[in-house]
């Protein structure tokens, strides 16, 4: 088989509807924030984390298309990338045309971590931003939880890597510590199971 994207096997999964096992999953997952973490090491945000930009090689997805990636810096203020997969932040300055200092760093996160949702739950990113809201993004959360097809961390994890609040989202490298230490006590205070918690969906 040739070099295909995870948007290819997404889609072919959607119409089959196969979910990802857990194995593969968490190693495609795993694989990738290993290879953003590197990115960070270097100030490089890639701004156009999208399923089309994974492809395939080998054993697992490696990240594509560096034509938007830039070296954060105090300067960077360009908007760039998909709109579906923009962050919250993105989207608020660009309606606003207030092209302020954006954290493209944490913006990657929420778009790996919105490719990763739409992956686990196997529906179009589409779907999801049919209503771009906090709470809507934990009821397709909730939807997940509710599954049982993916453990709790992996859940709790994309939950903050989708928050609207960037303050909240971890960077890259932190996800990455936290993967290396997968039982040890989190490191991380999820809103999202607070919302659970009070049954607000």
């Amino acid at each position: 088989m040739g070099m295909y994207n995870f948007e290819m096997e997404l889609s072919k999964r959607r119409s089959e509807k196969n979910y990802i096992s857990e194995k593969k999953m968490y190693f495609y997952f795993q694989s990738l924030i290993k290879a953003f973490s590197h990115l960070q090491d270097h100030s490089i945000a890639h701004r156009d984390i999208k399923p089309e930009n994974l492809i395939f090689c080998g054993k697992s997805y490696k990240v594509t298309d560096f034509g938007l990636a830039t070296i954060f810096s105090e300067t960077t203020r360009s908007i760039a990338g998909t709109p579906e997969y923009h962050s919250p932040e993105i989207r608020k300055n660009y309606k606003m045309r207030d092209f302020k200092q954006i954290d493209y760093l944490k913006s990657d996160v929420f778009s790996f971590g919105l490719t990763f949702l739409e992956a686990a739950l196997l529906i179009d990113v589409k779907t999801i931003n049919s209503s771009f809201t906090q709470n809507a993004m934990y009821s397709f959360l909730s939807i997940l939880s509710k599954s049982n097809v993916y453990a709790s961390w992996f859940v709790e994890i994309l939950s903050l890597m989708t928050n609207f609040d960037e303050n909240v989202r971890p960077d890259f490298k932190t996800l990455s510590k936290f993967l290396d230490n997968l039982g040890s006590p989190s490191i991380f205070t999820s809103p999202f199971k607070e919302f659970e918690d009070k049954n607000l969906i």
